[in-house]
Protein backbone atom coordinates (compact mmCIF):
# COMPACT_ATOMS: atom_id res chain seq x y z
CA UNK A 1 0.00 0.00 0.00
CA UNK A 2 2.92 2.39 0.43
CA UNK A 3 3.77 2.47 -3.26
CA UNK A 4 0.41 3.95 -4.41
CA UNK A 5 0.53 6.62 -1.67
CA UNK A 6 4.04 7.60 -2.80
CA UNK A 7 2.86 7.91 -6.40
CA UNK A 8 -0.14 10.03 -5.42
CA UNK A 9 2.03 12.44 -3.47
CA UNK A 10 4.50 12.63 -6.36
CA UNK A 11 1.78 13.51 -8.86
CA UNK A 12 0.34 16.24 -6.60
CA UNK A 13 3.69 17.96 -6.27
CA UNK A 14 4.27 17.77 -10.04
CA UNK A 15 0.97 19.44 -10.72
CA UNK A 16 1.96 22.21 -8.31
CA UNK A 17 5.31 22.88 -10.00
CA UNK A 18 4.58 22.44 -13.72
CA UNK A 19 1.60 24.13 -15.37
CA UNK A 20 0.26 25.67 -12.17
CA UNK A 21 -1.73 28.91 -12.04
CA UNK A 22 -0.32 31.82 -10.01
CA UNK A 23 -2.60 34.79 -9.36
CA UNK A 24 -1.50 38.05 -7.76
CA UNK A 25 -3.40 38.76 -4.56
CA UNK A 26 -1.92 42.11 -3.51
CA UNK A 27 -0.33 45.21 -4.99
CA UNK A 28 3.43 44.93 -4.95
CA UNK A 29 6.67 44.02 -6.75
CA UNK A 30 6.81 41.08 -9.14
CA UNK A 31 9.61 39.48 -7.12
CA UNK A 32 7.84 39.68 -3.75
CA UNK A 33 6.26 36.42 -2.64
CA UNK A 34 3.50 38.33 -0.85
CA UNK A 35 2.33 39.72 -4.20
CA UNK A 36 1.59 36.17 -5.35
CA UNK A 37 0.22 34.83 -2.07
CA UNK A 38 3.39 33.14 -0.82
CA UNK A 39 5.48 32.01 -3.81
CA UNK A 40 7.11 33.92 -6.70
CA UNK A 41 6.35 31.97 -9.89
CA UNK A 42 9.06 30.79 -12.23
CA UNK A 43 8.42 32.82 -15.40
CA UNK A 44 10.03 30.16 -17.60
CA UNK A 45 8.31 27.04 -16.32
CA UNK A 46 5.12 27.03 -18.38
CA UNK A 47 2.84 28.35 -15.66
CA UNK A 48 -0.26 30.49 -16.07
CA UNK A 49 0.48 33.87 -14.47
CA UNK A 50 -2.58 35.98 -13.72
CA UNK A 51 -2.18 39.62 -12.74
CA UNK A 52 -5.30 40.69 -10.86
CA UNK A 53 -3.82 43.59 -8.87
CA UNK A 54 -1.12 46.22 -9.49
CA UNK A 55 2.14 44.38 -10.08
CA UNK A 56 5.38 46.35 -10.53
CA UNK A 57 8.50 44.91 -12.10
CA UNK A 58 11.49 45.18 -9.76
CA UNK A 59 13.89 43.84 -12.41
CA UNK A 60 13.87 42.48 -15.94
CA UNK A 61 11.59 39.46 -16.45
CA UNK A 62 11.79 36.93 -19.30
CA UNK A 63 8.86 34.62 -19.99
CA UNK A 64 9.34 31.29 -21.73
CA UNK A 65 8.68 27.56 -21.76
CA UNK A 66 5.02 27.82 -22.71
CA UNK A 67 4.18 30.40 -20.04
CA UNK A 68 0.86 32.20 -20.34
CA UNK A 69 0.57 35.73 -18.96
CA UNK A 70 -2.87 37.17 -18.26
CA UNK A 71 -3.95 40.65 -17.17
CA UNK A 72 -7.44 40.90 -15.71
CA UNK A 73 -9.95 43.80 -15.80
CA UNK A 74 -8.87 46.66 -13.55
CA UNK A 75 -5.37 45.24 -13.06
CA UNK A 76 -2.16 47.19 -13.72
CA UNK A 77 1.22 45.98 -14.93
CA UNK A 78 3.88 48.63 -14.22
CA UNK A 79 7.19 47.97 -15.98
CA UNK A 80 8.87 50.68 -13.88
CA UNK A 81 11.71 51.14 -16.35
CA UNK A 82 12.43 47.42 -16.72
CA UNK A 83 11.97 45.00 -19.62
CA UNK A 84 9.37 42.28 -19.84
CA UNK A 85 10.70 39.94 -22.52
CA UNK A 86 8.59 37.30 -24.24
CA UNK A 87 10.62 34.26 -25.23
CA UNK A 88 13.51 33.47 -22.92
CA UNK A 89 15.30 31.41 -25.57
CA UNK A 90 15.02 30.45 -29.21
CA UNK A 91 11.68 28.94 -30.26
CA UNK A 92 10.12 29.61 -26.86
CA UNK A 93 6.33 29.58 -26.94
CA UNK A 94 4.57 32.34 -24.97
CA UNK A 95 0.95 33.44 -24.86
CA UNK A 96 -0.11 36.90 -23.69
CA UNK A 97 -3.79 37.57 -22.94
CA UNK A 98 -4.62 40.98 -21.50
CA UNK A 99 -8.38 41.44 -21.34
CA UNK A 100 -10.15 44.31 -19.66
CA UNK A 101 -13.83 45.20 -19.66
CA UNK A 102 -15.94 48.24 -20.45
CA UNK A 103 -16.24 48.97 -16.74
CA UNK A 104 -12.64 48.17 -15.77
CA UNK A 105 -9.95 48.37 -18.43
CA UNK A 106 -6.57 46.71 -17.98
CA UNK A 107 -3.44 48.90 -17.92
CA UNK A 108 0.19 48.47 -18.96
CA UNK A 109 2.44 51.40 -18.10
CA UNK A 110 5.92 52.37 -17.02
CA UNK A 111 6.18 54.92 -14.24
CA UNK A 112 9.91 55.17 -14.88
CA UNK A 113 11.65 55.87 -18.22
CA UNK A 114 12.72 53.01 -20.44
CA UNK A 115 10.17 50.33 -19.65
CA UNK A 116 9.90 47.90 -22.55
CA UNK A 117 7.54 45.09 -23.51
CA UNK A 118 9.42 43.20 -26.21
CA UNK A 119 10.21 39.96 -27.97
CA UNK A 120 12.43 38.97 -30.86
CA UNK A 121 11.44 37.37 -34.19
CA UNK A 122 12.73 33.92 -33.19
CA UNK A 123 10.05 33.03 -30.64
CA UNK A 124 6.51 31.73 -30.91
CA UNK A 125 4.41 34.47 -29.39
CA UNK A 126 0.64 34.92 -29.52
CA UNK A 127 -0.81 38.26 -28.47
CA UNK A 128 -4.38 39.13 -27.50
CA UNK A 129 -5.19 42.57 -26.09
CA UNK A 130 -8.78 43.61 -25.40
CA UNK A 131 -9.61 46.95 -23.74
CA UNK A 132 -6.06 47.58 -22.56
CA UNK A 133 -4.43 50.98 -22.10
CA UNK A 134 -0.68 51.18 -22.85
CA UNK A 135 1.21 54.34 -21.93
CA UNK A 136 4.70 55.61 -21.26
CA UNK A 137 6.57 52.58 -22.58
CA UNK A 138 10.00 52.90 -24.11
CA UNK A 139 9.13 50.15 -26.56
CA UNK A 140 6.24 47.82 -27.34
CA UNK A 141 7.63 45.30 -29.78
CA UNK A 142 6.43 41.78 -30.54
CA UNK A 143 7.69 39.22 -32.99
CA UNK A 144 7.23 35.63 -33.94
CA UNK A 145 8.49 33.11 -36.44
CA UNK A 146 6.50 33.12 -39.65
CA UNK A 147 6.00 29.34 -39.33
CA UNK A 148 4.87 29.47 -35.71
CA UNK A 149 1.28 28.86 -34.62
CA UNK A 150 0.76 32.42 -33.45
CA UNK A 151 -1.70 35.25 -33.82
CA UNK A 152 -2.01 38.95 -33.00
CA UNK A 153 -5.44 40.28 -32.07
CA UNK A 154 -5.73 43.78 -30.60
CA UNK A 155 -9.14 45.34 -29.96
CA UNK A 156 -10.46 48.45 -28.19
CA UNK A 157 -7.03 49.33 -26.84
CA UNK A 158 -4.99 52.55 -26.62
CA UNK A 159 -1.27 53.20 -27.09
CA UNK A 160 -0.12 56.58 -25.82
CA UNK A 161 3.26 58.34 -25.71
CA UNK A 162 5.47 55.34 -26.15
CA UNK A 163 8.95 55.32 -27.66
CA UNK A 164 10.09 54.85 -31.25
CA UNK A 165 7.55 52.08 -31.71
CA UNK A 166 4.20 52.39 -30.00
CA UNK A 167 3.34 48.91 -31.26
CA UNK A 168 5.00 46.54 -33.69
CA UNK A 169 4.43 42.91 -34.62
CA UNK A 170 6.42 40.85 -37.11
CA UNK A 171 6.06 37.28 -38.32
CA UNK A 172 2.77 35.48 -38.88
CA UNK A 173 1.73 32.14 -40.42
CA UNK A 174 -0.51 32.47 -43.46
CA UNK A 175 -3.55 30.90 -41.81
CA UNK A 176 -3.61 33.01 -38.64
CA UNK A 177 -4.98 36.46 -37.83
CA UNK A 178 -3.42 39.89 -37.61
CA UNK A 179 -6.18 42.17 -36.34
CA UNK A 180 -6.30 45.72 -35.00
CA UNK A 181 -9.85 46.88 -34.35
CA UNK A 182 -11.14 50.06 -32.65
CA UNK A 183 -7.74 51.06 -31.27
CA UNK A 184 -6.26 54.53 -30.65
CA UNK A 185 -2.58 55.32 -31.19
CA UNK A 186 -1.30 58.65 -29.85
CA UNK A 187 1.84 60.78 -29.90
CA UNK A 188 4.98 58.61 -30.03
CA UNK A 189 7.93 60.20 -28.26
CA UNK A 190 10.90 58.59 -30.04
CA UNK A 191 12.88 59.80 -33.00
CA UNK A 192 11.31 57.40 -35.50
CA UNK A 193 7.77 58.24 -34.41
CA UNK A 194 6.13 54.99 -35.49
CA UNK A 195 2.61 54.70 -34.14
CA UNK A 196 2.26 51.22 -35.63
CA UNK A 197 4.65 48.96 -37.54
CA UNK A 198 3.61 45.50 -38.72
CA UNK A 199 5.57 43.15 -40.97
CA UNK A 200 3.99 39.87 -42.11
CA UNK A 201 4.58 38.31 -45.50
CA UNK A 202 3.30 35.08 -46.94
CA UNK A 203 2.49 33.98 -50.46
CA UNK A 204 -1.28 33.63 -50.10
CA UNK A 205 -2.38 34.26 -46.51
CA UNK A 206 -5.79 32.90 -45.54
CA UNK A 207 -6.00 34.47 -42.09
CA UNK A 208 -7.60 37.87 -41.58
CA UNK A 209 -5.19 40.81 -41.85
CA UNK A 210 -7.09 43.93 -40.97
CA UNK A 211 -6.65 47.35 -39.40
CA UNK A 212 -10.11 48.80 -38.99
CA UNK A 213 -11.76 51.67 -37.07
CA UNK A 214 -8.45 52.80 -35.57
CA UNK A 215 -7.22 56.36 -35.02
CA UNK A 216 -3.60 57.51 -35.37
CA UNK A 217 -2.69 60.94 -34.00
CA UNK A 218 0.81 62.41 -34.05
CA UNK A 219 -0.48 65.43 -32.10
CA UNK A 220 1.46 67.92 -34.18
CA UNK A 221 4.50 65.72 -34.84
CA UNK A 222 5.03 63.83 -38.12
CA UNK A 223 4.21 60.27 -37.05
CA UNK A 224 4.13 57.15 -39.21
CA UNK A 225 2.07 54.02 -39.65
CA UNK A 226 4.05 51.48 -41.70
CA UNK A 227 2.65 48.18 -42.91
CA UNK A 228 4.48 45.38 -44.69
CA UNK A 229 1.67 42.84 -44.72
CA UNK A 230 0.55 40.76 -47.68
CA UNK A 231 -3.17 41.24 -48.42
CA UNK A 232 -3.69 43.76 -45.63
CA UNK A 233 -6.90 45.82 -45.48
CA UNK A 234 -6.86 49.22 -43.74
CA UNK A 235 -10.44 50.41 -43.42
CA UNK A 236 -12.45 53.19 -41.74
CA UNK A 237 -9.45 54.69 -39.91
CA UNK A 238 -8.51 58.29 -39.08
CA UNK A 239 -4.95 59.55 -39.58
CA UNK A 240 -4.03 62.94 -38.05
CA UNK A 241 -0.42 64.05 -38.65
CA UNK A 242 0.29 60.38 -39.30
CA UNK A 243 1.29 59.11 -42.74
CA UNK A 244 0.50 55.58 -43.89
CA UNK A 245 3.38 53.83 -45.65
CA UNK A 246 2.80 50.59 -47.54
CA UNK A 247 6.04 48.70 -48.18
CA UNK A 248 7.27 45.59 -49.97
CA UNK A 249 4.14 43.43 -49.79
CA UNK A 250 1.47 42.91 -52.45
CA UNK A 251 -2.29 43.21 -52.06
CA UNK A 252 -2.51 46.04 -49.50
CA UNK A 253 -5.49 48.37 -49.58
CA UNK A 254 -6.69 51.44 -47.66
CA UNK A 255 -10.32 52.48 -47.92
CA UNK A 256 -13.00 54.62 -46.23
CA UNK A 257 -10.34 56.44 -44.19
CA UNK A 258 -9.61 60.08 -43.40
CA UNK A 259 -6.14 61.61 -43.66
CA UNK A 260 -5.04 65.07 -42.55
CA UNK A 261 -1.69 66.71 -41.93
CA UNK A 262 -0.14 70.11 -41.56
CA UNK A 263 3.34 68.73 -40.82
CA UNK A 264 3.89 65.88 -43.33
CA UNK A 265 4.66 66.35 -47.01
CA UNK A 266 3.03 63.03 -47.88
CA UNK A 267 -0.11 61.35 -46.53
CA UNK A 268 0.10 57.96 -48.24
CA UNK A 269 3.36 56.41 -49.48
CA UNK A 270 3.28 53.20 -51.50
CA UNK A 271 6.80 51.87 -51.98
CA UNK A 272 7.84 50.44 -55.32
CA UNK A 273 10.39 48.05 -53.83
CA UNK A 274 10.07 44.26 -53.56
CA UNK A 275 6.88 44.06 -55.64
CA UNK A 276 4.77 45.91 -53.12
CA UNK A 277 1.52 47.43 -54.28
CA UNK A 278 -1.60 48.97 -52.80
CA UNK A 279 -4.97 50.48 -53.69
CA UNK A 280 -6.44 53.68 -52.25
CA UNK A 281 -10.23 53.85 -52.39
CA UNK A 282 -12.99 56.03 -50.92
CA UNK A 283 -10.66 58.07 -48.70
CA UNK A 284 -10.70 61.78 -47.79
CA UNK A 285 -7.22 63.32 -47.94
CA UNK A 286 -6.90 66.85 -46.55
CA UNK A 287 -3.44 68.41 -46.79
CA UNK A 288 -2.77 71.93 -45.56
CA UNK A 289 0.97 71.70 -44.93
CA UNK A 290 3.68 73.28 -47.10
CA UNK A 291 4.07 71.68 -50.54
CA UNK A 292 2.15 68.55 -49.58
CA UNK A 293 1.67 65.37 -51.59
CA UNK A 294 -1.40 63.29 -50.90
CA UNK A 295 -0.53 59.90 -52.42
CA UNK A 296 2.89 58.80 -53.69
CA UNK A 297 2.03 55.73 -55.71
CA UNK A 298 5.26 53.87 -56.41
CA UNK A 299 3.76 50.57 -57.52
CA UNK A 300 0.26 51.47 -56.46
CA UNK A 301 -2.50 50.21 -58.71
CA UNK A 302 -5.67 52.23 -58.16
CA UNK A 303 -6.77 55.55 -56.68
CA UNK A 304 -10.53 55.48 -56.84
CA UNK A 305 -13.42 57.41 -55.31
CA UNK A 306 -11.29 59.67 -53.12
CA UNK A 307 -11.73 63.33 -52.20
CA UNK A 308 -8.60 65.52 -52.12
CA UNK A 309 -8.64 68.92 -50.45
CA UNK A 310 -5.64 71.25 -50.22
CA UNK A 311 -4.77 74.93 -49.81
CA UNK A 312 -1.33 74.86 -51.42
CA UNK A 313 -1.33 75.30 -55.24
CA UNK A 314 1.87 73.23 -55.40
CA UNK A 315 0.11 70.18 -53.98
CA UNK A 316 0.42 67.06 -56.11
CA UNK A 317 -2.34 64.70 -55.07
CA UNK A 318 -1.19 61.55 -56.85
CA UNK A 319 2.48 61.18 -57.79
CA UNK A 320 4.09 58.47 -59.87
CA UNK A 321 2.88 55.00 -60.53
CA UNK A 322 4.18 52.71 -63.27
CA UNK A 323 0.72 51.61 -64.34
CA UNK A 324 -2.09 53.15 -62.35
CA UNK A 325 -5.78 53.87 -62.74
CA UNK A 326 -7.05 57.16 -61.26
CA UNK A 327 -10.81 57.42 -61.43
CA UNK A 328 -13.92 58.91 -59.83
CA UNK A 329 -11.94 61.26 -57.57
CA UNK A 330 -12.78 64.84 -56.59
CA UNK A 331 -10.18 67.56 -56.07
CA UNK A 332 -11.14 70.65 -54.04
CA UNK A 333 -9.18 73.80 -53.31
CA UNK A 334 -5.94 73.61 -55.26
CA UNK A 335 -3.47 71.18 -56.69
CA UNK A 336 -2.85 68.76 -59.52
CA UNK A 337 -4.63 65.40 -59.55
CA UNK A 338 -1.88 63.35 -61.19
CA UNK A 339 1.81 64.23 -61.51
CA UNK A 340 4.60 62.06 -62.84
CA UNK A 341 7.99 63.41 -61.83
CA UNK A 342 10.24 60.59 -63.02
CA UNK A 343 10.69 57.91 -65.65
CA UNK A 344 7.78 55.50 -65.38
CA UNK A 345 6.88 53.32 -68.36
CA UNK A 346 3.40 51.93 -68.62
CA UNK A 347 -0.07 53.33 -69.12
CA UNK A 348 -1.75 55.70 -66.68
CA UNK A 349 -5.53 55.94 -67.00
CA UNK A 350 -7.14 59.13 -65.66
CA UNK A 351 -10.91 59.10 -66.11
CA UNK A 352 -14.14 60.40 -64.62
CA UNK A 353 -12.50 62.76 -62.14
CA UNK A 354 -13.74 66.19 -61.03
CA UNK A 355 -11.16 68.90 -60.37
CA UNK A 356 -12.62 72.09 -58.91
CA UNK A 357 -10.30 75.01 -58.14
CA UNK A 358 -12.32 76.62 -55.38
CA UNK A 359 -9.47 78.72 -53.97
CA UNK A 360 -9.17 82.01 -55.87
CA UNK A 361 -5.81 83.50 -56.72
CA UNK A 362 -3.17 81.22 -58.16
CA UNK A 363 -5.41 78.17 -58.13
CA UNK A 364 -4.46 75.40 -60.52
CA UNK A 365 -7.26 73.13 -61.72
CA UNK A 366 -4.87 70.73 -63.36
CA UNK A 367 -5.59 67.14 -64.25
CA UNK A 368 -2.20 65.81 -65.42
CA UNK A 369 1.31 67.21 -65.29
CA UNK A 370 4.39 65.25 -66.32
CA UNK A 371 7.72 66.98 -66.09
CA UNK A 372 10.37 64.44 -65.17
CA UNK A 373 12.93 66.68 -63.44
CA UNK A 374 15.49 65.88 -66.10
CA UNK A 375 14.12 62.41 -66.77
CA UNK A 376 11.85 62.30 -69.77
CA UNK A 377 8.46 60.76 -69.13
CA UNK A 378 8.37 57.48 -71.06
CA UNK A 379 4.87 56.27 -70.30
CA UNK A 380 1.50 57.06 -71.84
CA UNK A 381 -1.59 58.70 -70.35
CA UNK A 382 -5.23 58.25 -71.22
CA UNK A 383 -7.49 61.08 -70.02
CA UNK A 384 -11.23 60.69 -70.61
CA UNK A 385 -14.49 62.02 -69.24
CA UNK A 386 -12.87 64.32 -66.67
CA UNK A 387 -14.39 67.60 -65.46
CA UNK A 388 -12.13 70.60 -64.76
CA UNK A 389 -13.75 73.70 -63.29
CA UNK A 390 -12.11 76.98 -62.24
CA UNK A 391 -13.57 79.52 -59.82
CA UNK A 392 -11.05 82.23 -60.80
CA UNK A 393 -10.73 82.75 -64.54
CA UNK A 394 -8.00 85.36 -64.03
CA UNK A 395 -5.52 82.80 -62.70
CA UNK A 396 -3.05 81.02 -64.92
CA UNK A 397 -4.39 77.53 -65.20
CA UNK A 398 -4.36 74.70 -67.66
CA UNK A 399 -5.77 71.24 -67.87
CA UNK A 400 -3.04 68.90 -69.03
CA UNK A 401 0.68 69.56 -69.29
CA UNK A 402 3.40 67.33 -70.72
CA UNK A 403 7.14 67.95 -70.76
CA UNK A 404 9.08 67.14 -73.94
CA UNK A 405 6.24 65.11 -75.43
CA UNK A 406 6.44 62.27 -77.87
CA UNK A 407 3.66 61.84 -80.44
CA UNK A 408 0.49 60.27 -79.05
CA UNK A 409 1.86 60.11 -75.53
CA UNK A 410 -1.44 61.42 -74.16
CA UNK A 411 -4.80 60.30 -75.47
CA UNK A 412 -7.52 62.68 -74.36
CA UNK A 413 -11.18 63.10 -75.23
CA UNK A 414 -14.60 63.54 -73.72
CA UNK A 415 -13.41 66.00 -71.06
CA UNK A 416 -15.32 69.08 -69.93
CA UNK A 417 -13.86 72.50 -69.01
CA UNK A 418 -15.62 75.45 -67.40
CA UNK A 419 -14.77 78.63 -65.55
CA UNK A 420 -16.95 80.48 -63.04
CA UNK A 421 -18.51 83.02 -62.91
CA UNK A 422 -18.80 83.77 -66.65
CA UNK A 423 -18.08 80.44 -68.24
CA UNK A 424 -14.86 81.57 -69.84
CA UNK A 425 -11.76 79.47 -69.77
CA UNK A 426 -8.96 82.02 -69.78
CA UNK A 427 -6.09 79.68 -70.56
CA UNK A 428 -5.30 76.78 -72.87
CA UNK A 429 -6.91 73.47 -72.13
CA UNK A 430 -3.74 71.59 -73.00
CA UNK A 431 -0.18 72.86 -72.77
CA UNK A 432 2.61 70.84 -74.28
CA UNK A 433 5.72 72.26 -72.56
CA UNK A 434 9.12 71.83 -74.18
CA UNK A 435 11.82 72.63 -71.64
CA UNK A 436 14.69 71.90 -74.01
CA UNK A 437 14.12 75.22 -75.80
CA UNK A 438 13.64 78.73 -74.50
CA UNK A 439 11.14 80.31 -74.38
CA UNK A 440 8.60 77.63 -73.48
CA UNK A 441 6.57 76.53 -76.48
CA UNK A 442 2.83 76.05 -76.28
CA UNK A 443 2.35 73.33 -78.85
CA UNK A 444 -1.34 72.62 -78.54
CA UNK A 445 -3.56 75.29 -76.97
CA UNK A 446 -6.98 73.90 -77.85
CA UNK A 447 -9.33 71.21 -76.59
CA UNK A 448 -9.04 67.60 -77.60
CA UNK A 449 -11.44 65.45 -79.50
CA UNK A 450 -15.00 65.33 -78.14
CA UNK A 451 -14.12 67.79 -75.35
CA UNK A 452 -16.78 70.31 -74.38
CA UNK A 453 -17.16 73.60 -72.54
CA UNK A 454 -20.26 73.56 -70.36
CA UNK A 455 -21.51 74.61 -66.95
CA UNK A 456 -21.81 71.38 -64.96
CA UNK A 457 -24.49 72.93 -62.73
CA UNK A 458 -23.29 71.21 -59.59
CA UNK A 459 -25.84 70.54 -56.87
CA UNK A 460 -23.65 72.63 -54.50
CA UNK A 461 -20.09 73.52 -55.51
CA UNK A 462 -19.32 75.23 -52.18
CA UNK A 463 -19.03 72.04 -50.17
CA UNK A 464 -15.82 71.08 -48.37
CA UNK A 465 -14.72 69.80 -44.96
CA UNK A 466 -15.57 73.02 -43.11
CA UNK A 467 -18.97 73.30 -44.82
CA UNK A 468 -19.76 69.73 -43.80
CA UNK A 469 -18.98 70.60 -40.19
CA UNK A 470 -21.36 73.55 -40.37
CA UNK A 471 -24.11 71.42 -41.92
CA UNK A 472 -23.96 69.19 -38.83
CA UNK A 473 -24.35 72.11 -36.43
CA UNK A 474 -20.65 72.63 -35.75
CA UNK A 475 -18.79 75.96 -35.93
CA UNK A 476 -17.98 75.36 -39.58
CA UNK A 477 -14.25 74.70 -39.24
CA UNK A 478 -12.05 71.88 -40.45
CA UNK A 479 -10.40 71.75 -37.02
CA UNK A 480 -13.69 70.92 -35.30
CA UNK A 481 -14.59 68.31 -37.90
CA UNK A 482 -11.22 66.57 -37.50
CA UNK A 483 -11.52 66.63 -33.70
CA UNK A 484 -14.89 64.88 -33.96
CA UNK A 485 -13.58 62.29 -36.41
CA UNK A 486 -10.76 61.45 -33.99
CA UNK A 487 -13.36 60.51 -31.36
CA UNK A 488 -14.21 57.49 -33.47
CA UNK A 489 -13.82 55.01 -30.60
CA UNK A 490 -15.23 57.16 -27.80
CA UNK A 491 -18.33 59.14 -27.00
CA UNK A 492 -18.92 61.35 -30.03
CA UNK A 493 -21.47 62.55 -32.54
CA UNK A 494 -22.08 59.44 -34.65
CA UNK A 495 -22.77 61.60 -37.72
CA UNK A 496 -19.07 62.40 -38.01
CA UNK A 497 -17.79 59.57 -40.19
CA UNK A 498 -15.58 59.49 -43.27
CA UNK A 499 -18.33 57.76 -45.23
CA UNK A 500 -20.79 60.56 -44.43
CA UNK A 501 -18.22 63.23 -45.32
CA UNK A 502 -17.41 61.71 -48.72
CA UNK A 503 -21.10 61.23 -49.53
CA UNK A 504 -21.76 64.89 -48.64
CA UNK A 505 -19.05 66.03 -51.05
CA UNK A 506 -20.13 63.67 -53.84
CA UNK A 507 -23.73 64.80 -53.63
CA UNK A 508 -22.67 68.45 -53.86
CA UNK A 509 -20.43 67.87 -56.87
CA UNK A 510 -22.90 65.84 -58.87
CA UNK A 511 -23.41 67.57 -62.25
CA UNK A 512 -27.02 68.17 -63.20
CA UNK A 513 -26.39 69.44 -66.75
CA UNK A 514 -27.73 66.75 -69.13
CA UNK A 515 -24.82 67.15 -71.57
CA UNK A 516 -22.41 66.05 -68.80
CA UNK A 517 -23.88 62.61 -68.36
CA UNK A 518 -21.00 60.21 -67.83
CA UNK A 519 -18.46 63.01 -67.22
CA UNK A 520 -16.81 63.73 -63.88
CA UNK A 521 -16.78 61.77 -60.64
CA UNK A 522 -19.66 59.36 -60.23
CA UNK A 523 -22.17 60.21 -57.47
CA UNK A 524 -22.38 56.69 -56.02
CA UNK A 525 -22.42 56.64 -52.23
CA UNK A 526 -19.91 54.98 -49.98
CA UNK A 527 -21.58 52.09 -48.24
Amino acid sequence: MRRPVFLLLFLTVSAGVHGATFTSVADGPWGDARTWGGEVPDARAGHVLVIATRVTLDGDVALGGGTELRLQPGAVLDLAGHTLALGAKRLDRVSVQFVGSEQARATVTSTKPGGAFVTGPIGRVSVQFERVDFSGLGDCRFGSRADADTHCRVRHSTFTRSGDLSFTFSGMPDANDLLFEHCDFRAPTGKQNYLLLVNCGGEAPTGRRTITHCTFDGEGKPAQVRTMVTNLTVEACVFEDAAWSSFTRPGQKVSRSFFHTAVHNCLVLISSSWNGDADVEDCYLFADGPNPHSVHMGDGKTVRGCVFEADDPECNHVIGGKAVTIERNIVLGTGTLYTNLSVHPGTVIVRNNTVYASKAGGATPMLILTEGRGNKFTGTCVARNNLLVDSDTTSENYGIGLSDPAPNQITSDGNCFYGYPDGKVAVPYYVWITRSRNPVDVIRPGPGGKDIIADPKFVDRHRNLAAWDKSLGGPGTSEHAIAELLKLNGAHDKRYTTDALINYIREGFTPTAPELEGIGAMPAKVR
